[in-house]
Order: structure tokens, then sequence, then C-alpha cells
């Protein structure tokens, strides 16, 4: 009875895995790649939004600390929580700043750095 648990477990566990991955991921691209004009890298949300002076770098930070919250709950080392931390952080105060943080937010793209370091962990524990 318990190897049953424990395979149901393990499917939930996979599927739970994935599914997260999936949210994040399209998350993320909104954010960072959802869009692109000739001669300019993939842009997202997180230019368009910061536009708006520190309340819209603050916005998509907030949106940022979903990934936080999943590698909390896949129990994430500590390190690779505060990396990704760090990157949300870093992202909204350089962001914050009008004009240079705007050119900064087309090309640091944060919420991806987030979603692969998040998939990377999460597909070496499989």
């Amino acid at each position: 009875m318990a190897k049953h648990r424990s395979e149901a477990q393990q499917i939930q566990s996979k599927a739970d895995v994935d599914a997260a991955l999936k949210d994040f991921e399209r998350l993320s691209r909104l954010l960072d790649t959802q869009f692109g004009v000739p001669f300019l890298p993939r842009f997202g949300l997180d230019s368009l939004v910061g536009i708006v002076p520190v309340a819209g770098d603050v916005l998509t930070a907030v949106m940022g600390f979903y990934a936080l919250g999943l590698a909390q709950k896949h129990k994430l080392p500590f390190w690779t929580k505060l990396g990704m931390a760090w990157n949300i952080i870093f992202d909204m105060t350089v962001g914050a700043v009008p004009l240079i943080g705007d050119l900064f937010d087309f090309f640091f793209q944060a919420h991806r750095r987030n979603y692969k370091t998040l998939r990377k962990h999460l597909e070496k524990a499989r």
C-alpha cells in the first residue's frame, strides 16, 4: 500500500512541478519577452509598465516574487532563492531610475533569469 502512495505522490509531484514551470514560464515571458519590434531586443510588460516611475517597477517586482514562492514551495537551496530575490530587487531598483532604468529593463530580464534558474533546479530534482 505504501508503494502506491509514493508512486501517486511522485506523479502528483511531477505534475505539480510541470504546472508550476508552465505557469511561471508564461508569466516570465509576459513580463520580459512577450513583444518584438525590429532592431530591438524582445521586451515585455516589465519594460512597458516600468515607464511609470517607481510604481511600475514595484508592480512588476511584486509579480516577480511569484518565482520565490515557487522556489520556496519546491525547496530550492537558500542561496538559489537569494539569487532570485537579488534579480528581482536589482531589476526594481535600477529600473526605477528615470531613462537609464527604462533602457536597463530591456536588457536585464530578471524574470526570465529566474525562470531559467527555477527550471534548472526543478529538472535536476526529477
